[in-house]
């Protein structure tokens, strides 16, 4: 299920289409939801009013979900039962270190329970402190709601990949750039994106889309640099277009 957006925000593209992994609007729901895919494989949710069906008609008042991952029962609820060099997957798209999707390495695990008391409460409750080490990435301790387990697939698919000799894509070099960790359809798309974006936007003043896209936050984000751009601005519209097909 594809959808148009139709308002820009800081991360929807007006005029964009957009895959849809879990619609929430039937009529009796209070506050409908669109739960849909970026090109960097993001899930993102929003607002059913931004976006309309593709010939420009509402979106249907209906509940749709799509056949997706089931992170609830991916999720680390005990880190302990880790062991150095399990895989776990980024889970989180908001930092420019751990990515949505990717894999990494288990250096080591650390695990606290304590009770606490709060002033509201003279109930003591429990407290839980999971953290992980991910080998490349020094000493330094990040909380387990950044990634998730491997699904089923991900699990059978790195199990081929050893059986095989295959290298398994797992992420130990933290000092490479954000967009060269893409694909290159999901790279020229960010790309694209984010020029349309500056392109729109009122406040650049007189400077030009390009250095625009390079100086905003969402350029320095995936770290962009002349060179990833100019091989698309000799593209054709035609080629273009294919590129969102």
């Amino acid at each position: 299920m594809r959808i148009l957006c139709i308002k820009n925000t800081s991360v929807l593209v007006k005029g964009s289409i957009y895959e849809v992994v879990r619609l929430y609007n039937q009529i009796t729901n209070n506050r409908p939801k669109v739960w849909i895919e970026l090109p960097s494989k993001q899930i993102l949710n929003a607002s059913p009013k931004s976006f309309t069906n593709l010939d420009g008609t509402p979106i249907d008042r209906k509940d749709w979900s799509r056949p997706v991952v089931d992170y609830l029962s991916t999720k680390i609820k005990d880190v302990r039962l880790l062991k150095k060099d399990d895989i776990i997957i980024g889970n989180s798209n908001q930092t420019k270190t751990f990515e949505f999707g990717k894999m990494y390495k288990v250096e080591e695990t650390f695990y606290n329970q304590e009770m606490v008391t709060r002033p509201w409460s003279k109930t003591p409750f429990p407290v839980t402190t999971q953290k992980v080490r991910i080998q490349g990435y020094g000493n330094r301790w990040i909380m387990t709601d950044r990634f998730r387990l491997p699904n089923q697939q991900e699990r059978r698919s790195t199990s081929l990949d050893m059986v095989f000799e295959n290298p398994i894509p797992v992420i130990t070099d933290f000092k490479v750039r954000r967009i060269d960790t893409m694909t290159e359809s999901a790279r020229n798309k960010t790309i694209l994106f984010l020029l349309m974006d500056t392109m729109r936007n009122g406040s650049r003043n007189n400077m030009n889309v390009i250095d625009w896209t390079l100086r905003g936050r969402r350029g320095k984000f995936y770290d962009l640099d002349k060179k990833d751009i100019e091989p698309l601005l000799d593209r054709k519209l035609s080629e273009i277009i294919k590129m969102f097909d």
